[in-house]
């Protein structure tokens, strides 16, 4: 015969099983790794959501907003910010999963109480505060290769050189939150006070010259016979010659005015090797070059020659579109700026080689002042 389920049975089965929740929910509450996560991280969590969501509304965005940063401070907050989101992501995922797994746990007891005519609801635990944060890190950061792009970082740079000053910009290039390879990337005209930036930005990092546009092109003409009666395959060949022997290739850049036998004249761009032409850029290229960079200077760099053999050779470059030289005027604002402040640098807490680097982009400003007055 059947023992029948008393009241207090049942009672005694439901107790057990609270008190089996509890303890696995006290052991992981009593650990290291959660009274490290709820006193260390809980800002944190909250800081990488906030990053998360600058980040999401930034993708958005067609046209790019800038981001408004009152004081250098906040860039550099904003920073490593991102540094930590891009770096320590596993880490951070791993702690949102462990406190959601705890918060589990307490909903099983809070329910289980909730269902139970034996149990008080005194018996209920709390769930942690941090549990509605943890829930949107695990959503989102899985999604931050796809949102820390390098248009963010782009934005970022040129918001510093909108919003900050030229101490601002020095102390982030300082920390190499800036550096010299953003400036091939970024917008070149904003306001006066982006330019100047800008303009001292490439003077901190030896930056000499902002590429506006690159081109990757096969010249074009290789099969031409030149006016003094050289043959551009010679002269190709000649260079592939160079190449295998490790000779250092410069090129130059020449601008001309190409009329043909039938139709108007052309606007032209020759690349020349020794004083001699190895070829033209393509004339949609040209013409485009012609149409937007016309105030530009310009930069020829070799890549490879192509064929030989049974074949005719080919040459493949890189043709730079570079913004015009800064103006006197500007260097010698500069260079005055750089001068009037090296007195606080000498008895301020910089280290010698911080100074002497100081120092040196005076001289290099100086000559590059004399270089300019010399043209």
């Amino acid at each position: 015969m059947a023992t029948e389920t008393t009241y207090q049975d049942r009672a005694n089965d439901v107790l057990n099983e609270y008190n089996e929740l509890k303890k696995q929910y006290e052991e992981k509450i009593s650990t290291d790794r959660y009274q490290y996560i709820s006193s260390f991280m809980p800002f944190e969590l909250l800081s990488v959501k906030q990053t998360l969501e600058t980040l999401d509304l930034f993708s958005k965005f067609e046209k790019k907003p800038k981001i408004v940063f009152k004081t250098v401070e906040e860039a550099e907050v904003l920073y490593e910010n991102l540094k930590n989101v891009a770096t320590n992501a596993d880490t951070l995922l791993d702690s949102a999963a462990f406190i959601e797994n705890i918060d589990n746990l307490a909903n099983k007891i809070n329910a289980l109480v909730d269902s139970s005519v034996y149990l008080s609801d005194s018996l209920k635990v709390n769930n942690t505060p941090l549990l509605s944060i943890a829930r949107e890190c695990l959503v989102n950061l899985p999604k931050r290769q796809d949102l820390i792009t390098f248009d963010f970082r782009y934005n970022f740079v040129e918001s510093c050189l909108y919003c900050l000053n030229k101490d601002d910009i020095q102390r982030l290039v300082s920390k190499k939150m800036i550096t010299g390879k953003d400036i091939d990337h970024i917008s070149l005209s904003e306001n006066k006070q982006y330019e100047e930036n800008l303009q001292y930005l490439c003077m901190l990092t030896d930056h000499k010259d902002i590429i506006k546009k690159t081109y990757d092109t096969r010249l074009k003409g290789v099969m031409f016979q030149n006016p003094d009666g050289t043959q551009r395959q010679d002269i190709l060949k000649e260079l592939q010659m160079a190449v295998n022997n490790k000779e250092p290739i410069n090129l130059t850049v020449r601008r001309y005015t190409y009329t043909p036998p039938q139709g108007p004249p052309e606007p032209a761009i020759g690349i020349d090797w020794k004083g001699k032409c190895i070829g033209n850029l393509p004339l949609v290229t040209t013409q485009e070059i012609v149409e937007k960079y016309d105030n530009c200077r310009f930069r020829a760099e070799f890549e490879q020659v192509i064929g030989g053999g049974d074949k005719n050779y080919g040459c493949v470059i890189k043709f730079h579109a570079l913004a015009s030289k800064v103006n006197r005027p500007n260097l010698i604002k500069q260079l005055n700026d750089l001068e009037a402040k090296l007195p606080e640098i000498e008895k301020g807490s910089f280290t010698e080689a911080e100074k002497q680097h100081y120092k040196n982009k005076i001289v290099e400003l100086r000559k590059e002042l004399d270089e300019e007055i010399g043209e």
